[in-house]
């Protein structure tokens, strides 16, 4: 049986990183042309044309100012190692409004356009904005750009329009419209495998492997009938919709420690792959279990990175696992 995160889609991924002040500083000039970009290609972002490096630069070192003091977090989308993405949350609210968040200057690089960047950073701000309590995020944006249809799409509900709010690159006044979406958090419970919409996630898991690996791991599921207690499957919920599973099973060979096996994370909703392994955890130490083992291919190099920055490492292959060079057995103590 093989454990999995299920991949964001794109053949060459992309790879996000929420940045810290200094990281922000690190990757100034990089960040102005990444603005810059947005500014010559027409986007309505607080600037005019022709874009000033000196403007940009002044305004990318005041965002890490504002990242320093906890009022902003900035998110960013690389693939093949540019910068092709950037999305912001405003976090500095009046007491009455620590509920919220102020999403802003949503960038994405006229050479990454089409390729789901935006839809990307946005789930992105999303699962970053519902880590920091946040339940409820509003923006503006240009009446008729491409921008509103991205917002509208992802359930983002109009809250009114203002006329000539700003004007263009170009200098000409345009309207904007306030948008506000409200988010459900992503909750972990204990489940059962049978209930339909847990086969539904196991499906989707068993064809991404088949695709990609040649193998479903459905057999290596089927001991789950086999025991009676020390065991969990959990699913993940956000707003009634099931969006991630996982399960916990003992090791036959080591009543000491439990496998994780069928892990898959919806890609719509980032963060909840993390979400339902700390489950699992927790469940493993309250079993009384004291260490955790799993499978996945070393081919699946964003699985492996995925347990890794959870410290799972590497360990000795298990059953039936030995002898196939392929296999990745990776390990987390739990004492």
């Amino acid at each position: 049986m093989m454990s999995s995160v299920s991949p964001d889609r794109p053949a060459e991924p992309f790879v996000l990183a929420s940045l810290t002040a200094d990281q922000v500083r690190a990757s100034l000039e990089a960040l102005v042309d990444l603005l810059a970009d947005c500014v010559e290609g027409g986007a309505s972002i607080g600037f005019l044309r022709p874009a000033e490096p000196d403007r940009l630069r002044r305004y990318w070192q005041g965002v890490a100012d504002a990242v320093a003091a906890g009022e902003r977090a900035v998110l960013t989308l690389h693939r093949q190692g540019l910068l092709v993405g950037s999305v912001q949350l405003g976090l500095a609210m009046p007491q009455n409004g620590g509920h919220r968040a102020d999403l802003g200057k949503l960038l994405v690089h006229r050479r990454a356009r089409g390729q789901g960047a935006s839809r990307f950073l946005m789930r992105a701000a999303e699962a970053e904005a519902r880590r920091r309590g946040r339940t409820l995020i509003v923006l503006d944006t240009e009446a008729g750009s491409l921008a509103e249809g991205i917002y509208r799409r992802l359930g983002y509900q109009e809250s009114g329009r203002i006329p000539d709010f700003a004007v263009t690159p170009d200098g000409v006044l345009h309207p904007t419209v306030i948008f506000h979406k409200q988010l459900s958090a992503v909750t972990v419970r204990s489940a059962s495998p049978e209930a339909p919409e847990a086969v539904a996630l196991m499906n989707r898991l068993s064809a991404y492997l088949a695709e990609t690996f040649g193998a479903d791991g459905r057999a290596g599921f089927a001991a789950w009938a086999e025991w009676e207690d020390r065991k969990v499957f959990a699913m993940a919920e956000c707003a009634g919709q099931a969006v991630g599973c996982g399960a916990l099973l003992p090791r036959p060979e080591d009543p000491a420690c439990a496998e994780i096996k069928r892990m898959f994370a919806d890609p719509e909703y980032p963060g909840t792959g993390a979400l339902v392994l700390q489950y699992l955890l927790d469940q493993a130490r309250a079993l009384g279990f004291g260490k955790v083992c799993l499978e996945t291919r070393w081919a699946n190099q964003r699985a492996i990175a995925f347990y890794q920055r959870h410290g799972f490492r590497p360990g000795p292959a298990f059953s039936p696992y030995q002898g196939r060079p392929e296999c990745a057995c990776l390990e987390l103590s739990l004492v």
